[in-house]
């Protein structure tokens, strides 16, 4: 039987991803934001994105333990 897993906070890492994407789209069309933001918010889903897979990482070897 296969058993599909779903990440946890799958959709905080899309979320985030989405929002540099849009931020680098409206900057590229001169939008009026703060300087630099477009590195604030990459570096921010990067993180997301690391603290998740950190998390996830730990969750499938507590589970892999057990089983």
């Amino acid at each position: 039987m296969i058993q599909v897993v779903v990440a946890p906070g799958e959709s905080v890492m899309c979320l985030c991803v989405g929002l540099s994407g849009a931020v680098d789209i409206l900057v590229h069309h001169g939008a009026p934001l703060p300087p630099d933001i477009e590195y604030f918010t990459g570096c921010l889903a990067f993180i997301v994105e690391a603290v998740l897979f950190k998390s996830v990482i730990c969750l499938y070897s507590v589970r892999w333990r057990h089983n």
